[in-house]
């Protein structure tokens, strides 16, 4: 009696195929909420902070079992030096972690953390969706 099925190859080329699909249409559909949710955070930023809307920017980072994207807000544009030094090290103080949090002279007014968890639950249930879907086109 012989063991096994018929068209195994072209089922096993369908199982390679898996994976592929799966993570590109999980990167395309990821890319398109981060997207939204830098949108939304640099509407919440406020006006009056200069350069801030314009530090608000995602990365793509790649691991070989992960997609990753890294959302960013601040660095040097918006670093300011807090006082000088006399031994030259003069401390730095990044603006926009002082407009999220707060500081001693002026409140908080958030604008990254409320955006991430407005759009956090909708985006990973799409970006599972977005996956699923194409899984089901294999």
């Amino acid at each position: 009696m012989k063991t096994g099925f018929r068209n195994k190859g072209k089922v096993l080329a369908r199982f390679d195929k898996v994976p592929l699909v799966y993570r590109n249409a999980a990167r395309t559909q990821g890319t398109i909420e981060v997207e939204k949710i830098v949108s939304t955070m640099k509407r919440f930023a406020p006006e009056d902070h200069g350069v801030l809307k314009s530090t608000i920017k995602f990365d793509e980072r790649h691991r070989a079992d992960k997609l990753l994207w890294v959302i960013k807000a601040g660095g040097p544009a918006t670093t300011k030096v807090v006082r000088k030094s006399a031994k030259g090290n003069a401390p730095e103080f990044d603006y926009a972690v002082g407009v999220e949090h707060g500081t001693t002279e002026n409140p908080a007014q958030p604008y990254f953390y409320p955006a991430y968890r407005l759009h956090k639950k909708k985006a990973k249930r799409r970006i599972k969706a977005a996956a699923r879907k194409a899984l089901r086109e294999v």
